[in-house]
């Protein structure tokens, strides 16, 4: 079936109008890239304004959640220096500045607008201490060293014994390591948290034959690295009943090292 044409003068009006509406679009096209670019350029100077502007100069840098590291310590290696804008303050890079202190374990920077850093820290914890033959070095429980003394100063954490091989000048920001040093990070992170408060040293010359000595200079033997928590409550309930019963004393040494069969001699 043939299709009628359309009269000539009504064609051409068809087509001029189809023209017409691609002209607009390309117009309408052109002014949306006009718009953008400009937005792109007004940001762009803002920036700029803001990062030389004087009225964002850093004033104060507050420091919080420090205890063994001074808050002048701190704001010594974030390296940020007052006046400074608070828009070129890397905070990324000044977290991965603090945490070289050994004693940082978290860092967190923030900007509090418009003229105050604030520096959010967690310290590491303390969890014993054991001498290299030269000081004596505080370790974590990942065997980090926190800090390196030459005298205990009524320091109320365990002293680990019995560990060969440290090396005598490690200093702070170092890890300890070796199979003596590995058993006795085992013991610390096994032993139940009280038993922080009674436990002075832990020998662990011996692997198999692990030796807890309790605030009252009682031995408490533990054998190996198996089920320590369950030894240490087992010991720490004995201790508790001659206490209660005026024994204490006469106690020599507890061998828990086996759990179904305690000894107490």
């Amino acid at each position: 079936m043939n299709k009628k044409k359309l009269p000539a003068n009504l064609e051409h009006y068809r087509l001029a109008k189809i023209e017409e509406y691609r002209r607009r679009k390309r117009r309408a096209g052109s002014f949306r890239w006009v718009i953008m670019l400009f937005m792109l350029l007004a940001c762009a100077a803002v920036g700029y304004s803001l990062s030389f502007s004087p009225f964002f100069g850093v004033e104060q840098v507050i420091v919080s959640g420090y205890k063994q590291v001074s808050a002048e310590r701190l704001r010594a290696l974030s390296g940020i220096e007052l006046g400074q804008n608070i828009f070129t303050v890397n905070t990324a890079q000044v977290e991965k500045w603090l945490n070289i202190e050994p004693w940082v374990k978290t860092a967190q920077v923030d900007r509090l607008l418009p003229r105050i850093i604030r520096i959010t820290i967690t310290e590491r914890r303390p969890a014993a201490v054991l001498s290299t033959g030269q000081a004596f070095v505080e370790i974590d429980k990942n065997g980090l060293v926190l800090r390196r003394m030459h005298e205990l100063d009524n320091l109320d954490l365990p002293i680990l014994s019995g560990i060969a091989n440290i090396h005598a000048g490690v200093v702070p920001g170092s890890y300890l390591d070796g199979k003596d040093i590995g058993v006795a990070l085992t013991v610390l992170n096994n032993l139940p948290q009280q038993a922080f408060l009674a436990v002075k040293e832990i020998d662990v010359r011996d692997s198999q034959k692990i030796k807890l000595y309790t605030e009252g200079a009682i031995e408490v033997r533990i054998g190996g690295i198996g089920d320590i928590a369950a030894k240490y409550l087992l010991a720490d309930s004995i201790i508790y009943d001659a206490q209660l019963n005026g024994t204490i004393s006469q106690i020599s040494y507890i061998d828990v090292s086996s759990t179904a069969k305690p000894v107490i001699y």
